[in-house]
């Protein structure tokens, strides 16, 4: 959606952004084919804050040449609202909806009812609900159907979920590897980056053994080192404590995209310990993407008859709030790199919208932040096609256990807000209850 509304990532979320200018304009209509365009489908739209969601349409109008919301344009929104919401502080848009219901006084510029906020939790109620109940991703194994909808329709009364249906879920053993291989280069799902850090070191480490090949290691370029007045000690610092600025490559390690590229083509590099350094960045990194036609890459493919796309170094990374020696706070910086994450390990978040052939989730409870949670739950367990091919961590020594996952539940919001909707997928405000609703959504805004 930024990219295709021209939405920056930072920017002030209380306005809306200014229009585009006749140059840039002209180039998004071009691309959208705005006189033939007749439908738009957003996915994953639990990702989707209501500030975004309004800055969409604006956009949408812009490029369509009318103020009319969408421009008779048909907008499909496609998502589950089990699964993860946007990342913090951005509130999802059924919350902000329910907050909307609330606001009745008189719209003046710049009041809170009259910013991109609040502007898209209307028109997402505006929005006609359509409930798909099959389960397509795993549509050839029933059993694993079944685990899931124990799992989410026991989600609003966890009452209703018992260990019984946590303990369904088998753990990786030797005997799973020595049967299949492919177990090892298994994406395991995890809650913090410093986590996916540390196995992803570890699991390339282990590849390059077996393969007998070296790993080859590069220090990717530091945005901002002059701007925030670092030294050599300081920089050496960071790339010694630092691995989200290491860039590490070994021939066949399976990896993750982290630049735009059509998410139907899933990516996987199928694939004596020596580290080489290198002193130079790596021009271009090959990877394979598989499931795809190496017709439509004719002219743009490394290997005739396969699809092996070159990345460069130009992907710039989100912003690394960073502890360094001699510096009394946190610095803000960013590398650029070649776009491609090693695959050995991948957070909760990043995990949503992909179909996997085979995952481990450790879902062991944690003596640190962030705990899993019954949207990343859900999500974790429903990325294969057959519950065959999921397992979880070992279970660690604790009192806890795996017990803590009976009490995981959705948002009370979101069960509030599905009241509102009619038999006919149409919401009114005047079904939701006001009881149920927290303090915080019942009081009456100021503007």
């Amino acid at each position: 959606m930024h990219n295709f509304a021209s939405i920056p990532i930072f920017h002030d979320t209380d306005i809306f952004l200014p229009k585009l200018n006749d140059v840039k304009l002209t180039s998004f209509q071009e691309r959208a084919q705005h006189e033939t365009l007749a439908c738009k489908i957003i996915d994953e739209i639990s990702f989707v804050g209501p500030e975004m969601f309004a800055q969409d349409e604006s956009r949408m109008k812009q490029i369509m040449g009318n103020d009319e919301v969408y421009d008779g344009v048909a907008v499909i929104i496609m998502g589950d609202f089990n699964q993860l919401p946007p990342v913090a502080p951005t509130e999802s848009l059924y919350t902000a909806l329910l907050k909307s219901i609330n606001i009745t006084a008189p719209a003046k510029a710049n009041s809170t009812s009259t910013r991109p906020n609040t502007q898209g939790a209307r028109l997402f109620a505006q929005f006609r609900k359509i409930e798909l109940n099959q389960q397509m991703r795993a549509q050839n194994d029933p059993d694993h159907i079944e685990f899931l909808n124990k799992l989410r329709f026991a989600s609003s009364d966890p009452k209703t979920r018992s260990i019984d249906t946590i303990n369904r879920l088998k753990i990786i053993s030797r005997i799973d590897i020595d049967r299949d291989p492919t177990w090892t280069n298994a994406p395991i799902v995890v809650t913090s980056n410093q986590e996916r850090y540390r196995i992803n070191e570890h699991q390339s480490l282990m590849l390059a053994k077996k393969q007998n090949c070296p790993r080859i290691i590069w220090f990717q370029p530091i945005l901002v080192i002059v701007a925030n007045g670092l030294n050599q000690n300081q920089t050496n610092y960071l790339y010694a404590t630092s691995p989200q600025f290491k860039g590490i490559f070994v021939a066949g390690a399976p990896t993750f995209l982290m630049s735009n590229i059509n998410p139907k083509r899933g990516l996987t590099n199928e694939g004596n310990t020596e580290d080489v350094h290198l002193q130079y960045n790596p021009i271009h990194i090959l990877v394979k993407i598989t499931n795809a036609n190496p017709v439509d890459f004719i002219g743009l493919t490394a290997v005739e008859g396969e699809v092996v796309i070159p990345l460069s170094q130009t992907h710039t990374s989100k912003t690394f709030p960073i502890t360094v020696p001699g510096k009394l706070n946190k610095i803000k910086l960013q590398t650029t790199s070649h776009g491609i994450d090693l695959g050995f390990s991948v957070t909760l978040h990043k995990i949503q919208g992909q179909t996997c052939s085979k995952l481990i989730v450790d879902l062991n409870h944690r003596p640190f932040m962030p705990q899993v949670n019954f949207p990343e739950l859900y999500v974790a367990v429903s990325r294969v096609r057959r519950g065959e091919d999921l397992r979880i961590m070992p279970i660690q020594p604790s009192s806890r256990n795996l017990k803590f996952l009976t009490a995981l539940q959705p948002s009370q919001k979101l069960v509030t807000w599905m009241k509102g909707y009619n038999a006919h997928g149409d919401w009114d405000s005047k079904r939701i209850p006001t009881d149920p609703l927290p303090t915080s959504l019942t009081t009456q805004q100021k503007t």
